[in-house]
């Protein structure tokens, strides 16, 4: 099944009412010609690096991007964040490194840093990866930078699950 087709994902991440149906096609139609850093990272985690799975495929550690449902109590979010862009030659040549934060949720405190650890070890050694989004879509994950720690957020108010969050800039090629 495709990643980016507009029934799983609208039915998969968000309620039937989040957007209008005007804003969804319109949000489908830009990600089938060039997706944000967060879905092409859900999808490295998903298929390249096999540290994630679907949300539909009810298994361990399910990715979400960009809205995190009350359950279940251990899943993987991906937001997009702030990048940098920079001009890095005479000729104006304009690089965008885009902005990515990790999530991580379990119930138990140790296992949720296991994950995002091993989240974090994963993304040290790509180099290169293809990404491959939805039929001739494909983007290579040059690299992925860590800015941060892994930083723990606690426990949730109702203390039932604990969240680490790791932030990271992504060096990506639309082919």
């Amino acid at each position: 099944m495709s990643l980016l087709t507009a029934g799983y994902w609208q039915t998969t991440y968000w309620p039937s009412n989040y957007w209008s149906d005007d804003y969804w096609q319109e949000y489908i139609a830009t990600t089938l010609v060039s997706s944000t850093a967060a879905h092409v990272l859900a999808l490295l985690l998903i298929e390249n690096l096999s540290i994630g799975t679907l949300p539909s495929d009810e298994d361990d550690n399910p990715v979400f991007i960009s809205h995190e449902p009350n359950n279940p109590n251990t899943c993987i979010t991906v937001y997009d964040t702030t990048g940098i862009t920079e001009i890095r030659s005479m000729r104006g040549d304009v690089v965008t490194h885009h902005g990515v934060q990790v999530r991580v949720r379990n119930k138990s405190y140790l296992t949720a840093w296991q994950l995002i650890n091993e989240i974090n070890v994963a993304f040290a050694g790509v180099k290169n990866e293809t990404v491959s989004l939805s039929g001739d879509n494909i983007t290579i994950v040059n690299c992925i930078t860590s800015t941060s720690a892994i930083i723990p957020l606690g426990p949730t108010q109702q203390n039932i699950v604990e969240i680490f969050v790791k932030n990271y800039i992504v060096s990506m090629t639309n082919v």
